[in-house]
């Protein structure tokens, strides 16, 4: 498969929250994909995810739901980045 002219930023925040969606991975508090309505960016779609603290997204990093994925994605993904911020 090629891939196709796909950029995504992926953007994990920490920050306590009381009620949170179920998920495979537990730690997991909140997750959102956005695509990009401005042309003149350069990404075209965002993955927001919100963990309690780093040690979390360090550890949903290398989880197996988590790898299976971002396998996937990255057959279609030209480009990526990724930030992660505290609240």
């Amino acid at each position: 498969m090629r891939k196709a002219n796909i950029n995504f930023c992926f953007i994990n925040r920490q920050s306590k929250l009381s009620d949170h969606e179920p998920s495979e991975i537990p730690f997991i508090r909140e997750v959102f994909v956005g695509r990009n309505c401005n042309e003149a960016e350069k990404w075209d779609v965002c993955l927001h995810s919100v963990f309690d603290n780093l040690e979390d997204v360090k550890a949903y990093s290398v989880h197996p739901s988590h790898k299976a994925v971002a396998s996937e994605f990255m057959k279609i993904v030209a480009e990526r980045a990724c930030v992660d911020f505290e609240i």
